[in-house]
């Protein structure tokens, strides 16, 4: 791409002074707007926007008002918002590609795949059931009170020997199989392709799989009969998809009843990967999920009183796992390569394919 010069940088989300201070020392000029309302000289000369998850701020329904702008950066890894901004719909409909965007992708793999760890050792420890006897009756337990595998005797499930299934690899399921490795597991992974692809966004050091050769095989979530062979050797699935068409209720009852029987299941994706339905006939069938750990829903929030709020065997996170210490500092770091790309005519990294929506 060419060489691009950032004189003029909009940011239209709340930072601390101290981010704030790095981006001035980065861009000439930095307009701070966090309610989103960008006065028409700040947009008229802006070079790079960096907004929340939110994309372009609606007040912007075009891009013709932004004649300098070349990216929008966003704070958040997940971008279907985004996608939707009115600018970049109107800018789709009208063949315009002047514009990039770009997702901090990334940010998140220092608490999200932990959380994901955390989750299923709760899950095989029944830690949940544990902690509400604790907590709400204030008395010590008996085994028999926790229910597992065997009805008779509380005993905790061992991850070693288990196959670990990530569903979708980006930069979340990367993490996720190295911190699982250690443990034993068999790692596998499904993705689009079915193949095994470099990362090339953003990696913290130390951090992911950037050659993807974690994962013993590889299946494809675009063949039927892949996912189905995917599916059956699971006896984790850990789901990190955006949302999309093709992820939108890609499971549903039939094709959880392709799990092994007392499979768990961790959505740390979007909640429109299952109907919250469909989990709940398959938590309650004999030999179904033994647990589910799930920090988004469908519909999200959940409605107060749902079922799977009280449910023994699920785990709900309220879509926080990714609220990270120093996440804003991070998506800085990413909004500032990207800057020093776009002067060097560089390609960026985390760019979001528009029509895909991640």
């Amino acid at each position: 791409m060419p060489a691009h010069t950032v004189n003029t940088l909009v940011v239209t989300t709340t930072l601390a002074d101290s981010l704030l201070d790095r981006l001035k020392k980065l861009v000439p000029t930095v307009h701070y707007h966090p309610d989103g309302n960008v006065p028409d000289a700040a947009l008229a000369e802006v070079d790079v926007l960096f907004t929340s998850w939110l994309g372009v701020p609606r007040s912007i329904d075009s891009f013709s008002k932004t004649p300098n702008l070349a990216h929008v950066q966003l704070l958040s890894a997940g971008a279907d918002k985004a996608v939707q901004s009115p600018a970049f719909l109107d800018a789709l409909a009208h063949g315009r590609h002047d514009v990039s965007l770009g997702s901090a992708s990334g940010t998140h793999v220092l608490s999200i795949p932990p959380h994901c760890l955390m989750a299923t050792l709760a899950l095989y420890h029944q830690l949940q059931q544990q902690v509400l006897i604790a907590q709400n009756e204030a008395r010590w337990a008996k085994g028999t009170e926790i229910p597992g595998l065997d009805e008779d005797a509380y005993y905790v499930r061992s991850i070693r020997g288990k196959t670990v299934a990530l569903l979708g690899y980006g930069h979340l399921a990367r993490e996720t199989a190295r911190l699982f490795q250690v443990f034993g597991v068999t790692i596998i992974a499904a993705n689009s392709s079915g193949t095994r692809k470099l990362d090339v966004g953003y990696i913290i050091p130390g951090t992911g799989d950037r050659d993807a050769s974690i994962p013993s095989e590889f299946y494809s979530t675009s063949d039927a009969e892949s996912l189905k062979a995917f599916l059956s050797r699971t006896d984790i699935l850990i789901a990190s998809l955006p949302s999309t068409s093709a992820t939108k209720y890609m499971l549903d009852a039939e094709k959880l009843s392709w799990l092994p029987d007392n499979a768990v299941f961790v959505n740390v994706g979007r909640g429109d990967l299952v109907k919250s339905e469909d989990l709940l006939t398959t938590l309650n069938r004999p030999g179904g999920l033994y647990g589910a750990a799930l920090d988004v829903t469908d519909p999200e929030p959940l409605p107060n009183e749902h079922p799977l709020f009280t449910h023994p065997r699920v785990i709900i996170t309220h879509h926080l796992s990714g609220n990270a210490e120093g996440e804003r500092g991070i998506a800085v770091d990413i909004l500032a390569l990207n800057v020093e790309r776009l002067r060097k005519g560089e390609k960026l990294v985390n760019l979001v394919d528009l029509e895909k929506g991640y």
